[in-house]
């Protein structure tokens, strides 16, 4: 999913994103599973649930299996379906991928390149009709909250309302947490190739990318909160 993402292989991590939520977790809850028991042959298969343990067993001895002479040993924590902490995770964690993503680590190793906050970067062109919105999402510049929503009276046009709060108090900073609003930048995207130039409210365009549909800005706020509005025009399709 990281690499599709920084690769701008945003169909490759939607087919990751969307197949995993449609095929391995659970309908409606949700839930990630990481194994599951069956016992049989041929045509029947039966499927194997063990009454729980006493609270103070670490280690119980289970009935023989089929066809098998000696006892199965079995350990009081494991169940024939456990949850699974890494799958259960990969949604949630695309999902924030998708609307905010940190981008700092490759900026790191690129001359005269700051570290940037993404915006939307695979959020799905669907969504930019009846608008999206994030709240108070933690990122390299501290809390972001922003909205996406289309430009009244103007066909295929977008605006991205953003605000972005940097804690007063130190230690409720996350690790690498940048304290001055104008070392990062933010990428905006919008949902096709660009048809006209942005327009910036609070901020200053340092990039465009007319057949990705990225803007690139820098807030004129350095520090404490920063407010900003980007307005942008895409290709009829």
């Amino acid at each position: 999913g990281y690499g599709a993402l920084t690769n701008n292989r945003t169909q490759d991590f939607w087919a990751l994103l969307y197949g995993h939520m449609a095929s391995y977790q659970s309908r409606g809850t949700f839930h990630s599973t990481e194994q599951l028991s069956f016992l049989g042959g041929g045509r029947y298969r039966k499927y194997l649930h063990w009454d729980d343990p006493s609270p103070d067993a670490e280690t119980r001895i289970l009935p023989p299996r089929a066809g098998s002479i000696q006892a199965s040993p079995y350990y009081a924590n494991e169940q024939d379906i456990s949850y699974c902490i890494v799958s259960q995770m990969l949604v949630s964690r695309l999902t924030r991928w998708m609307l905010v993503f940190d981008d700092a680590f490759r900026a790191s190793n690129e001359h005269n390149s700051r570290p940037a906050v993404w915006l939307g970067r695979a959020a799905p062109k669907r969504w930019f009709g009846p608008g999206f919105s994030v709240k108070d999402a933690p990122c390299l510049a501290g809390d972001v909250t922003y909205t996406v929503h289309p430009v009244a009276g103007v066909p295929n046009s977008y605006s991205y309302n953003v605000t972005v709060r940097v804690p007063a108090v130190k230690s409720e900073l996350p690790a690498g947490t940048f304290t001055e609003l104008n070392e990062v930048q933010w990428a905006l995207r919008w949902p096709g190739p660009l048809a006209a130039g942005p327009t910036c409210d609070g901020c200053s365009v340092v990039a465009v990318s007319e057949v990705d549909g990225v803007v690139t800005v820098i807030t004129d706020e350095t520090a404490g909160q920063a407010s900003f509005r980007v307005v942008a025009s895409v290709q009829s399709s």
